[in-house]
């Protein structure tokens, strides 16, 4: 005799609960775009806020962002007259995403400029340190071709193959000293099993 097999309840479906701004994110779905979200994802852009942690604040994930960014841009693509009431909110957050990155950078750049264009002849050591640091960072973002201290170096062994080097610490200092101050190498004579 065959046992029928008894039917399994069905579960309740899960309650969605929106994630208020200020709280972190859990990984699923994006959140559709709401004024309050924006506003909040807006106002930590404007303190120059890194995206990712502007994104954790608000309580979106960066791929929300990066889609919202993504549907934005086609909505600009569509004649304003024609856009439906949702094209119309990513358009305006688009506008609204990159005015507040702009502020946030001119707001950098005014506080650069105030430090760096003080009075340095009558300023304590304190302020002419902060001001040559000001125009240090000014110049090294503005004309990095002219002003980058930052120097790049590629090193490949033999057929272009990794490199296999033995160092004490001190002659591997001295190295990256000649390298940063673009002097001339020593390198130790390379061993061969021959030799």
């Amino acid at each position: 005799m065959v046992e029928a097999k008894k039917a399994r309840p069905k579960k309740a479906p899960k309650k969605k609960i929106p994630v208020k701004a200020g709280e972190p994110r859990k990984v699923g779905h994006p959140l559709m775009l709401d004024a309050e979200r924006m506003e909040v994802l807006l106002n930590a852009i404007r303190l120059g806020t890194p995206l990712h942690r502007c994104c954790d604040f608000a309580g979106i994930s960066r791929e929300t962002l990066r889609q919202w960014r993504h549907r934005g841009e086609k909505a600009l693509l569509i004649p304003p007259g024609k856009r439906n009431p949702t094209d119309r909110k990513f358009a305006e957050f688009i506008g609204a995403l990159d005015k507040a990155i702009a502020q946030a950078i001119v707001q950098a750049q005014r506080t650069v400029h105030t430090l760096m264009t003080q009075d340095v002849v009558r300023a304590t050591p304190e302020q002419q340190r902060i001001a040559l640091t000001a125009a240090q960072f000014f110049l090294t973002h503005r004309a990095p071709e002219d002003y980058n201290t930052k120097t790049t170096a590629e090193l490949t062994g033999k057929d272009g193959g990794a490199i296999e080097v033995a160092l004490s610490a001190e002659k591997a200092w001295e190295i990256l000293q000649a390298v940063n101050s673009g002097k001339p190498i020593d390198l130790p004579e390379e061993k061969t099993d021959g030799s």
